[in-house]
Parts: C-alpha cells; sequence; structure tokens
C-alpha cells in the first residue's frame, strides 16, 4: 500500500513540473485512472459512488460535508482543510496525510501565472495561525514565506495594518478574494495600483495583484 502511494505521488508531481512548461511527463487521462483505482481500494465514499470500471464518478462537494471523503481513517494524522462556511449548513472537510502535492502544485501554477512575482506579500487573508483550516490562507503563505502582512482578522479587515504595509517603495503583492477587496477599497487611502495590463487576474477564488507600492 505504501509503495504504490508514494509511487502516485512521485507521479503526480512530475506531472506537476512538466505539464506547465512542455511535453508532460504522461498523459493524464493514464495518471487520473490509476489515481482513481487506488482510491476505489482505499476510500469507500468514492468505492460506492463508482459504478462501472474505468468511469471516474465526480464526488458532488455536498458529500464533504456528510461523509469522511477520502483515504484516511479517523484516527490516523491528517492535515484538515474546510470550506469557507459561506454556503448554507455544515463546513465541508477535506482530510490529507500531508500537503506535499497541493503545495508542489499550487507553488508551480503561482510561478507560470506571476513569474517574477514579489516575495513581500499583502494578504487580505486570515493568518493560517488563526486559521489552520483554510487552504486558501496556506497557499498564500507558501508564496511569501515569512514576508506576509495577514490583514483580515476575526473582526474584519484591518485597515490600518493594510495602509501601513501599502505605504513601502518596493514592489509588493496583493492576495485577496473578491469579496474583501471590495470591503476594504471604499475605506483605504489612494493606492497606486497599476494599469489594467499589470493587474494579474488568474482563474480562481483568489484575486491577485501585483504592484508598485508608493511611500507616499
Amino acid at each position: 500500500m505504501m509503495d504504490t502511494r508514494r509511487t502516485l505521488l512521485e507521479r503526480i508531481l512530475r506531472f506537476q513540473a512538466t505539464c506547465l512548461t512542455g511535453p508532460s511527463s504522461e498523459p493524464l487521462d493514464g495518471l487520473l485512472h490509476d489515481l482513481h483505482a487506488w482510491q476505489v481500494q482505499h476510500a469507500p465514499v468514492v468505492a460506492a459512488l463508482t459504478t462501472a470500471p474505468g468511469i471516474i464518478p465526480a464526488v458532488p462537494v455536498d458529500l464533504f460535508k456528510r461523509l469522511p471523503v477520502g483515504t484516511l481513517r479517523e484516527d490516523e494524522p491528517s492535515v484538515t482543510f474546510m470550506t469557507s462556511g459561506t454556503t448554507v449548513g455544515r463546513r465541508g472537510v477535506h482530510r490529507m496525510r500531508d500537503t506535499v502535492a497541493y503545495d508542489h502544485g499550487a507553488q508551480r501554477w503561482f510561478n507560470h501565472c506571476v513569474p517574477g512575482a514579489p516575495s513581500e506579500v499583502i494578504a487580505l487573508l486570515t493568518a493560517p495561525s488563526a486559521a489552520p483550516e483554510s487552504s486558501l490562507s496556506h497557499m498564500v503563505a507558501s508564496f511569501g514565506g515569512q514576508r506576509v502582512v495577514w490583514c483580515q482578522t476575526s473582526q474584519g479587515i484591518d485597515i490600518e495594518a493594510f495602509d501601513r504595509a501599502c505605504r513601502t517603495d518596493r514592489p509588493v503583492f496583493l492576495a485577496t478574494t473578491a469579496f474583501a477587496l471590495l470591503d476594504v477599497l471604499p475605506h483605504a487611502g489612494p493606492l497606486p495600483f497599476p494599469s489594467p495590463r499589470q493587474v494579474q487576474l488568474p482563474v480562481a477564488q483568489i484575486c491577485l495583484v501585483k504592484f508598485q507600492a508608493s511611500s507616499s
């Protein structure tokens, strides 16, 4: 079991490393079917959804609120991410053994979409120490390491902290959800946002903006 899982992880990491910059390490369909075969053997929820060999079923998002989707037993250590709670009812739960594939894929995609991004990050998000269940905060932390200013608190956006972080003559990278950005703009002072062609808007729930801040 361990050897098969390790082999699948290595294949996933190789695919992530190659698919954005050139020929991928292998066809995606083959990797997905082998991964699904593993899940059928070790993930009861996925096995129950699978009705025909070779057909990978969709897993309804709502099941993450109701059932333990995945290959981990309840007593096994895990990294746990939860949905944001913006929908009605319980928050969805996603448990993983580790975040190796998640981190590797996020960093590769980030570097591809925003090449040369500043290492200093301003985040209109809650710090991972306060919200360890947030996959979004976890991902953004990997973009800036220790050089992230977190401006979201349990009380909302810390406008003063955001304004102080923006007053620099160094390029910074602003990571925000669209809703947080809408909340902060009416209250913040004039900000030196760039022309639209310099704003990065990848397809996701996160709005990533690269700009040259001003010390004035």
